[in-house]
């Protein structure tokens, strides 16, 4: 109410013709105000979504791991020793960066695929030396274990949170570290030949 009778005393001033020249319908500014409410409204229905979804998901998805799920394996079991680990390439961390689907999203780490892809030459180097780090110490930088979750709606009642699939949005340097290792062990079981010949699932070159 402020706010009209404000206008309402301006509009009969000298700065008439300035708030003609700003505002030339008269209801703009109460209607600007109205909408500023509403905006307010939507943020406050917007952080109620939120914090029903993450509770719904939090008691989907969040479990503890029992005793077998968090066993290792012995020294004798694994499939490396650590001197035989295969070395982390620049070469090949530079073939990956410059494959990166620049419209992909990026990460909680804000690396963009597109500034990887277009810094390859640059930082090749840097990263591999961070992913060779890491394969050997077994060690995983922080921001590659978090992930910005995205909610895709299913068929259904968009009303449900069970009509929801979570999108995980992880680190684009982690997703080319992952792709490095993805392609070293498929590499060892092909020439251990430890799958099957009548294997067919998952196994390159051949469909179930």
């Amino acid at each position: 109410m402020l706010v009209v009778v404000q206008v309402a005393l301006v509009k009969k001033g000298p700065q008439r013709e300035e708030l003609h020249t700003m505002c030339p319908h008269p209801r703009c500014l109460t209607s600007s105000v109205c909408g500023a409410k509403s905006q307010l409204r939507d943020k406050e229905m917007q952080k109620e979504k939120v914090e029903l979804l993450n509770a719904f998901f939090a008691l989907v998805f969040t479990a503890k791991a029992g005793p077998q799920e968090s066993q290792t394996l012995e020294a004798g079991e694994k499939v490396w020793r650590k001197e035989d680990l295969p070395l982390v390439e620049e070469d090949r961390v530079r073939e990956h960066l410059g494959k990166l689907n620049i419209h992909k999203s990026m990460g909680p780490d804000g690396m963009h695929p597109q500034v990887l892809r277009e810094l390859a030459d640059v930082i090749a180097r840097s990263l591999s030396i961070i992913f060779e780090r890491s394969w050997r110490t077994g060690e995983v930088p922080e921001d590659w274990r978090k992930a910005n979750v995205t909610l895709l709606s299913k068929k259904g009642k968009k009303e449900d949170p069970g009509n929801y699939r979570p999108v995980s949005l992880t680190s684009n340097p982690g997703k080319v570290m992952e792709q490095l290792i993805l392609g070293v062990i498929n590499k060892h079981v092909e020439e251990k030949k430890v799958i099957g010949g009548d294997q067919h699932g998952f196994n390159k070159g051949k469909s179930c």
